[in-house]
């Protein structure tokens, strides 16, 4: 059962993390800068009591969409569901969706040159208890043996699973240039289940049970 929902929540984090890649790659041209003055929205999303899409400000009447990609630098403040907290400034958010229940959100970072998004994500790592880097390190020195080659992989993930949660971070190319590298983190949820009704008891009163008996004597 453990193995199950660790691999359901990696899934809901391996498609969170493609689906905001596709989209990226869709759409190439950066978010102008908010003009100055101009106040950044600010976003409070507090998942220690489940995941309802109503969270995020996601319509429940909406059952058309199963993903909703938005693109503004917001800034962010999350609690997750063993109340891990931490706050950023985001570009792109993108939620996906079964039902009424989120089964992950991804967090799009700026994009910057490659060594400050392995810094990013090596500070998010162990913020947010990533414990194994080591893939992370392994590719940056393969990255720089083979700068450049066709040979050289162009993204890297890392995570780790929890209780109810998991956490992803994946480092890819930009699309705006070769110089720059876009920082993703996703959050998969464990998937919401049905409850189990109980059938209510169906025994019949003692004068019903009496009237059955005489009937088949």
């Amino acid at each position: 059962m453990i193995r199950q929902t660790r691999a359901l929540i990696l899934a809901s984090i391996c498609v969170g993390v493609a689906a905001i890649g596709i989209f990226a790659l869709m759409t190439t041209n950066q978010p102008p800068p908010a003009p100055a003055g101009t106040e950044i929205q600010s976003l409070r999303w507090d998942f220690t009591k489940g995941h309802h899409i109503a969270i995020v400000g996601w319509d429940a009447s909406d059952s058309s969409t199963t993903l909703i990609t938005r693109r503004a630098t917001r800034k962010l403040w999350i609690r997750l569901p063993d109340s891990t907290e931490f706050s950023c400034d985001v570009e792109t958010l993108q939620h996906r969706r079964e039902g009424v229940a989120l089964t992950s959100i991804s967090l799009g970072f700026a994009d910057e040159p490659l060594d400050d998004a392995i810094a990013r994500a090596m500070s998010w790592a162990d913020q947010l208890r990533i414990l194994d880097t080591s893939k992370l390190v392994e590719w940056r020195a393969a990255r720089q043996r083979q700068h450049r080659s066709i040979d050289a992989v162009n993204a890297i993930r890392i995570g780790r699973t929890f209780h109810a949660y998991g956490i992803g971070l994946e480092i890819r190319p930009s699309y705006i240039g070769m110089d720059h590298w876009h920082l993703t983190l996703t959050v998969g949820f464990v998937p919401t289940e049905s409850p189990v009704v109980a059938k209510p008891a169906t025994t019949a009163p003692a004068e019903v049970l009496r009237r059955q008996e005489r009937a088949t004597d």
